[in-house]
C-alpha cells in the first residue's frame, strides 16, 4: 500500500511539471494530463529478467474509458478499504506493477525536471547514471 502512496505523490509532482497551471488531485486527473502531454508513457514496460517478469503497469490508461485506473491501483483501494475481505489482492503481481509504476513515474519525472532545468535533452542511460545514489552511511577511508 505504501508503494501506491509513493506513486500518488510523485505523479502529482510530475503532472504539475508537465502542466504547471494544473492542480491534479487524483488518479483521474493524472491520467488526463499524461494522456494529453505524454501518451507514450502508457506503453512503458518494466522487467525483472532474472525471474522472467515483464509488465506494462500503466496499460489500463490506454483504454479510452473515464475512470479506468490501473488494476494494481484498484487492488490497493480494495485492500485499503477492507483488508480482510480483499486479502487476495495483496499479491506479487500487484506489488510488482505498483513498484514498476513507481520506477517509470520517477524516471520520467526526473528526466523532465533535468531537461527543464538544463534546457537540454538527456538520454535514459545518462539519467540513470545521475540518479544512482552515492553511499553515505558507510564510506571507505579513501573517500
Amino acid at each position: 500500500m505504501s508503494g501506491t502512496q509513493e506513486v500518488d505523490g510523485i505523479m502529482k509532482k510530475f503532472c504539475r511539471l508537465l502542466k504547471p497551471e494544473s492542480d491534479p488531485q487524483n488518479i483521474k486527473h493524472y491520467r488526463e494530463i499524461i494522456n494529453e502531454k505524454l501518451p507514450e508513457f502508457f506503453d512503458e514496460i518494466i522487467q525483472i529478467p532474472r525471474f522472467g517478469m515483464t509488465s506494462t503497469p500503466w496499460v489500463n490508461w490506454k483504454a479510452d474509458i473515464d475512470n479506468n485506473s490501473p488494476d494494481w491501483w484498484i487492488a490497493n483501494n480494495k485492500i485499503k478499504h477492507n483488508r480482510t475481505l480483499n486479502f487476495e489482492e495483496a499479491n506479487l503481481k500487484n506489488a510488482f506493477n505498483c513498484v514498476g509504476a513507481l520506477l517509470i513515474t520517477t524516471l520520467y519525472f526526473y528526466k523532465h525536471e533535468i531537461e527543464n532545468q538544463s534546457g537540454n535533452p538527456i538520454d535514459w542511460q545518462d539519467l540513470t547514471t545521475l540518479l544512482k545514489p552515492k553511499a553515505s552511511l558507510f564510506i571507505s577511508k579513501d573517500e
